[in-house]
C-alpha cells in the first residue's frame, strides 16, 4: 500500500489562538504514523518557522515543536511571497524550512491525498 500524502497547510499565526499548534500536532502525529506529511507556510503561518522571536503557544515553544516536527521527517515549506510580505528571508528561519514559491505550493496542493487547513 503507498503512502498516504497529507499537506497541512498552516496560514494563521503562531500565537493568539490555537491553530498553529494543532498543525503542529496533526502533522507531527501523521509523520508518527508513517504517512508522508508536508507542512505548507502560508500567510502569517511563516511566522511560525521563524528562528528566534518568542514563538510560545498556548502548550509552551512552538519553535521546540516545529524542530521535533522537522526531526521526525515532516517537510517544512514556507511561500516565498508570504516570507517576503512579513519579512523574513532564509536567515530568519528555522533550519530545515524549505521556501517554495506559489507555483511550488499549488503543485504540492495538487498532488497531496488529503488537505487540512489551520
Amino acid at each position: 500500500m503507498a503512502e498516504l500524502r497529507l499537506a497541512v497547510v498552516l496560514q494563521s499565526a503562531p500565537y493568539g489562538s490555537l491553530e498553529a499548534a494543532e498543525a503542529l500536532r496533526h502533522a507531527l502525529g501523521a509523520a508518527v504514523e508513517g504517512l508522508q506529511v508536508k507542512l505548507l507556510l502560508v500567510d502569517a503561518g511563516v511566522l511560525l518557522a521563524r528562528r528566534q522571536g518568542g514563538q510560545e503557544g498556548p502548550y509552551g515553544s512552538l519553535s521546540e515543536a516545529l524542530q521535533g516536527a522537522l526531526e521526525a521527517g515532516v517537510v517544512v515549506l514556507a511561500e516565498q511571497a508570504s516570507l517576503s510580505r512579513w519579512g523574513l528571508d532564509s536567515q530568519d528561519l528555522l533550519e530545515g524550512v524549505q521556501r517554495i514559491d506559489g507555483f511550488e505550493l499549488s503543485q504540492l496542493l495538487e498532488e497531496a491525498e488529503k488537505v487540512m487547513v489551520f
